[in-house]
C-alpha cells in the first residue's frame, strides 16, 4: 500500500497518494507494536507532509514534516519546510530556530538562499529592519540563486527606514526582471515617485495599483492613506480622498479622514460637515462626537458643542476621555451661562482628577456664576468658589488666573487688603490681566494711595493703550494731584476713545 502511494505521489496525483497515505497509517495505529511494519519512513512523511503543504493545511504538514525530520535528522529539507510551517501558523520564532538549525546542515546554495531569505521574513515581521536586510542582503549575494522575494524584501527593508532610492532601485529590478510587481509594491513606486515630483511615473504606478486592485474607491483611499503622515492628513491624501467620495460617497472611513484634514487647517465648518457625513456613514463613535464638540466650540456655537460632548459622554469608556468630555460639557453649559448644568460636570471632571488646576479654575466660576435672591446661600456659593481658587493656588502657585479670580471674589466679600495682594501676584505672575489692574486701581484710589493707583492705570494703559476707562481714571488722578496737563491730556484721550 505505501507502494501505491508513493506511485501515485510520484505521478503527481496527490489525492490518490494521500488516500493511500492514509490507510497505509491507519493499519499503522491499529498496531500495538511500536516497530510495526507499516511505520512510515523520512521519504514518505516528507511526501504527505508536501501533500498537505499544497492544500494549506500547515498544523497537519508541519506535524508530518516532524515525523520526517525525526526519521532522518539530516533531512534539512524537512526542517526548512517545518520553518515555513511554522511562520505560516505565525509561530515566528520556532520558525527561526528551523532556518537556523537548517543552516547548519551541509545545504546546497540553493537552500541556503531560502533560509537566509525566510529569516530576512521573519525579522521584518519583527520590525528589526537591521537583521532583516542582513539576512536578505545574504540571500542575495549567493551566486546563482537571486529570487524575486529577496529583491523585494531588501526594498520593503529600505522603504520601511525611509531609505527610499535604495527601495525603488529593488522594485524597480523586479519589474523589469520579472515582470510581475504585486500592487501594494505599484503603490510604494508611486509614493516614492511622487515624493520626487516625477509626477508621470507617479501616475503611472498609481494607475497600475488601481488596474490591479479591481476596487477603484479603494484603491484611491489606500493611496491616499500612504501620504497620512503621524495621523496629519496632508494634501495629497485629501485629493485621492476626494476622488473614493466621488466614486462611492458611502465608502468607510473616508469623511472621518476629510474631516481631519480641515481640521488641522482649522477650517472648522468643513470639519462638521464631514464628521456629520461620516456619523451617517460610519456610525456614531466617541472620537466622532468629541471632534464635533470641538468644532462646535470654536464657532462658539456652544449649545451645539455641548450636545455632541454629551453624546461623546455615553461612548466614553476610559477615566481620561470621560475626564476630557465632562470638562468640555461644563466649559460649555458655562459659556452658555448654565453654571446649574455646568457644575456636575465639573465635579464629576475632578473627581476623576482632582490634581488639575483648570477643573478647579472653572469650577469656581461656576459657583460664583450661580444666581439666588438668598444672601445666605450665595455667601455659601463664593466660599465654595473661594475653596477651589485657593486649591487650583496651591497646586500652582503662580498661576495668574487663579489669583484674579480670587483677588475678586475676596473683595465681594469685603476683605480688601487680601483681595489686593491675589491681585498683585496676578499681574505679577501675568502682566497682561487687564482686570487685575482695574480693580487694583479702584482699590488704591479707595484707600488714598493715590501714587499707587497712577502707577496700575498707567501700566494697564501700556498693555491695552485704548482702555478708556483706564485713561478717565487716571486723568480724576491725576488732577488731584495738580498735574492738570496730563490729566487733560488722558481725558481727551478717553473721549476720543469713547467716541469710537
Amino acid at each position: 500500500m505505501l507502494d501505491i502511494a508513493r506511485n501515485y505521489y510520484n505521478l503527481n496525483n496527490n489525492k490518490e497518494a494521500l488516500k493511500y497515505y492514509k490507510k497505509y497509517l491507519e493499519l499503522d495505529q491499529s498496531s500495538n507494536s511500536s516497530n510495526s511494519k507499516h511505520d512510515m519512513d523520512s521519504i514518505s512523511y516528507y511526501n504527505l507532509a508536501s501533500i498537505y503543504q499544497t492544500q494549506r493545511n500547515h498544523e497537519l504538514a508541519l506535524k508530518y514534516f516532524s515525523l520526517s525530520h525525526e526519521k532522518d535528522n539530516d533531512n534539512y529539507l524537512a526542517l526548512i519546510n517545518m520553518g515555513v510551517c511554522y511562520f505560516k501558523l505565525k509561530k515566528k520564532e520556532e520558525s527561526k530556530n528551523c532556518f537556523i538549525e537548517a543552516l547548519k546542515k551541509n545545504i546546497n546554495k540553493s537552500n541556503e538562499c531560502i533560509c537566509y531569505l525566510n529569516l530576512g521574513l521573519i525579522f521584518f515581521e519583527y520590525k528589526q529592519y537591521g537583521k532583516s536586510l542582513k539576512y536578505a542582503n545574504l540571500s542575495n549575494h549567493i551566486e546563482n540563486t537571486q529570487l524575486e522575494s529577496t529583491l523585494l524584501l531588501l526594498g520593503n527593508n529600505y522603504y520601511e527606514v525611509n531609505k527610499l532610492e535604495e527601495a525603488l532601485k529593488y522594485y524597480l529590478l523586479v519589474d523589469r526582471e520579472y515582470n510581475n510587481i504585486d500592487k501594494f509594491t505599484c503603490l510604494k513606486i508611486g509614493k516614492i515617485y511622487l515624493l520626487q515630483e516625477n509626477n508621470t511615473e507617479a501616475q503611472h504606478y498609481f494607475d497600475k495599483y488601481v488596474d490591479l486592485h479591481g476596487n477603484k474607491a479603494e484603491a484611491y483611499f489606500y493611496i491616499g492613506f500612504e501620504f497620512v503622515k503621524e495621523s496629519i492628513v496632508t494634501e495629497e491624501s485629501l485629493n485621492y480622498f476626494l476622488k473614493v467620495i466621488d466614486l462611492d460617497p458611502n465608502f468607510s472611513n473616508v469623511n472621518f479622514f476629510i474631516g481631519h484634514y480641515y481640521a488641522e487647517i482649522h477650517d472648522h465648518h468643513n470639519a462638521i460637515k464631514y464628521y456629520l457625513i461620516s456619523v451617517d456613514v460610519d456610525g456614531p463613535s466617541f472620537d466622532l462626537y468629541n471632534f464635533l464638540g470641538y468644532h462646535f466650540a470654536e464657532l462658539e456655537k456652544f449649545n451645539e458643542s455641548k450636545n455632541n460632548y454629551l453624546k461623546a459622554l455615553e461612548l466614553s469608556e476610559e477615566s481620561d476621555t470621560f475626564y476630557n468630555v465632562s470638562f468640555n460639557i461644563a466649559r460649555n453649559y458655562f459659556k452658555l451661562q448654565n453654571f446649574d448644568k455646568a457644575l456636575p460636570y465639573c465635579l464629576k471632571a475632578s473627581e476623576i482628577d482632582s490634581e488639575n488646576v483648570d477643573i478647579h479654575i472653572l469650577t469656581g466660576l461656576c459657583y460664583l456664576g450661580k444666581n439666588s435672591d438668598d444672601e445666605k446661600e450665595l455667601y455659601e456659593e463664593k466660599t465654595k468658589a473661594i475653596k477651589h481658587f485657593e486649591i487650583a493656588i496651591k497646586l500652582d502657585p503662580i498661576n495668574a488666573l487663579a489669583h484674579n479670580y480670587l483677588g475678586e471674589v475676596l473683595l465681594e466679600m469685603y476683605k480688601e487688603s487680601e483681595a489686593i495682594e491675589h491681585l498683585k501676584l496676578a499681574i505679577e505672575f501675568d502682566p497682561n490681566i487687564l482686570s487685575a489692574y482695574t480693580i487694583l486701581g479702584y482699590l488704591y484710589t479707595k484707600n488714598n494711595s493715590k501714587v499707587e493707583a497712577i502707577d496700575i492705570y498707567k501700566r494697564a494703559i501700556e498693555i491695552q493703550p485704548e482702555n478708556s476707562s483706564a485713561h478717565i481714571s487716571l486723568s480724576f488722578l491725576l488732577r488731584d494731584l495738580g498735574k492738570n496737563m496730563e490729566a487733560d491730556e488722558h481725558y481727551q484721550i478717553s473721549l476720543k476713545l469713547l467716541e469710537k
